[in-house]
């Protein structure tokens, strides 16, 4: 046991193992996270949810805001803003909005997306040169998970439920504040980041939690505390610790690595639906057969993806 620990350690501190550990453990954070949202909307509304969320995110944070504020070039503030806005906010929000009608496992494909534009925003905006085997595999994973958003109840192909256009603007969200960090915010800490990008946001989430009928609802539903718990999970891992460890992983290797994580999700938000019931079927494997492929094209050449 010891030999593998101190392997595993080797592993780790190489620089190599540092990579692999985060996207497999951020897979987990956020493919978890369409389930909690889904618990969270038990007693909550989605706006209620997303500003409970983003509260908390934010008071676990808080310590970190006034130790890193002085650190972050005032010529990098309008970055954060954005990140904070497009990047948390908005996302979360279209997030709870689209799971009051789509399962959580279809959410969680659905957001095998954010690759997609992060590839198209990073070559159209940002002229960032890419590998043949990135996009091949960026596209074999798109394909996968358009086959996983358009199977219907029955196991056939069907039309994708308007909700889910919520799901795509969000993946785009998503894929902006990859690219901003990418190019602008490499230099800067993640923990600086994660934090004073929910300082943005952190304040006015809470301002209007409590200008709803948050408290009252919070004491008198019966399944409020379990509600409650689950944005709690969601609002420490998901949103804080989960945009941290979401940052290191950009600025050690790419933008497109950090990318892969959004094609690792679907299989545990599928698994997390099975849980509850979720029903999946032959052309849910297919898509989910497709995004592996897209993950093993994308890391094919890893030497030239990880720094």
């Amino acid at each position: 046991m010891s030999n593998t620990i101190l392997l595993y350690r080797k592993f780790i501190k190489s620089g190599r193992g540092e990579p692999w550990f985060l996207l497999l453990l951020l897979s987990l954070i956020w493919g978890s996270s369409f389930i909690l949202i889904k618990e969270g909307l038990i007693a909550f509304t989605p706006e209620q949810a997303t500003a409970l969320r983003v509260s908390i995110a934010f008071v676990f944070m808080l310590p970190f805001v006034f130790k890193n504020f002085k650190k972050l070039p005032k010529e990098k503030r309008k970055y954060i803003i954005v990140i904070g806005i497009v990047g948390n906010l908005l996302p979360s929000l279209f997030f709870s909005l689209a799971e009051t009608e789509l399962e959580s496992s279809i959410t969680g494909m659905l957001n095998g997306l954010t690759p997609l534009f992060a590839l198209l925003i990073a070559v159209y905006i940002f002229k960032y040169k890419i590998e043949f085997y990135q996009i091949v595999g960026i596209i074999i994973g798109f394909a996968g998970t358009i086959i996983l958003s358009l199977v219907n109840t029955t196991g056939s192909f069907g039309g994708v439920n308007i909700y889910a256009l919520l799901v795509v603007t969000a993946t785009l969200c998503y894929a902006i504040s990859l690219n901003l960090i990418a190019v602008h915010l490499s230099e800067t800490g993640a923990v600086t980041v994660s934090a004073l990008a929910l300082a943005t946001i952190g304040p006015v989430s809470m301002i209007y939690l409590f200008s709803t009928d948050f408290i009252s609802v919070f004491m008198t539903n019966p399944d409020a505390l379990r509600s409650f718990g689950a944005m709690v999970i969601l609002g420490i891992l998901g949103t804080a610790v989960g945009i941290v460890l979401y940052t290191r992983l950009i600025q050690t290797t790419s933008v497109f690595f950090a990318g892969i994580v959004t094609y690792m999700i679907p299989i545990v938000a599928v698994f997390w639906g099975l849980i509850y019931g979720e029903k999946i079927f032959a052309l849910h494997f297919a898509g989910l057969l497709l995004i592996l492929t897209g993950v093993y094209y994308v890391n094919k050449s890893e030497d030239k993806i990880i720094k």
